[in-house]
C-alpha cells in the first residue's frame, strides 16, 4: 500500500483539479481502490474523497443526496 503522494503528487487529485477545468459544476469525485482515506477540498465547492478500505482503515461513506461524509466503522 502507499501512502497519500501529497496534493501536488497525487494521480487521483491531480486528474479532479484538471477535470473540474472543463466542468466546474462537479461536487464530488469519489475513488476507491487506492486504499488512502482522503477528504481533500480543491475548489469552492469540489472535493475529493478516496475512500479507503475495508481492511486497515473500515472506511466508508455516506451519501444523503447532497452531503457526502467519510467515515470508519467503529464495533
Amino acid at each position: 500500500v502507499q501512502d497519500y503522494l501529497g496534493e501536488d503528487k497525487e494521480h487521483l487529485v491531480l486528474f479532479a483539479k484538471q477535470k473540474i477545468i472543463d466542468m466546474p459544476d462537479i461536487d464530488y469525485f469519489v475513488f476507491g481502490h487506492r486504499h488512502i482515506l482522503l477528504d481533500l477540498p480543491i475548489g469552492q465547492h469540489t472535493r475529493v474523497i478516496i475512500l479507503g478500505d475495508w481492511i486497515r482503515y473500515f472506511s466508508y461513506a455516506v451519501f444523503d443526496g447532497e452531503e457526502i461524509e467519510l467515515l470508519q466503522f467503529a464495533e
